[in-house]
């Protein structure tokens, strides 16, 4: 069985370090995590987030939305409440 695929969205705020916690400790737990610190500079960051939400939905039960809770990440327009849609969307339970 594949490691179950993890995403994390938090809104680039003081809560920063505890995302990038949260992805070492799953990381190291065995599972597969992706948060936007990985994002590469000079490439399209919305291509990209998009293509990371379609690898966690791709498998069927396979993937798990992490959201963490702030004024930053759930402010009107902010990009983390489109990747939480998206979750939504596509059936990917959300935490």
């Amino acid at each position: 069985m594949p490691p179950l695929r993890i995403f994390i969205s938090y809104g680039r705020d003081q809560y920063a370090p505890l995302a990038a916690r949260l992805a070492q400790d799953l990381t190291a737990r065995g599972y597969e995590v992706w948060f936007d610190r990985q994002l590469q500079s000079g490439r399209s960051w919305a291509r990209e987030i998009q293509q990371q939400l379609h690898w966690l939905s791709e498998e069927p039960g396979g993937g798990r939305f992490v959201f963490l809770l702030t004024r930053h990440s759930t402010r009107e327009n902010s990009f983390c409440l489109s990747e939480l849609q998206y979750a939504i969307d596509h059936q990917v339970p959300v935490f």
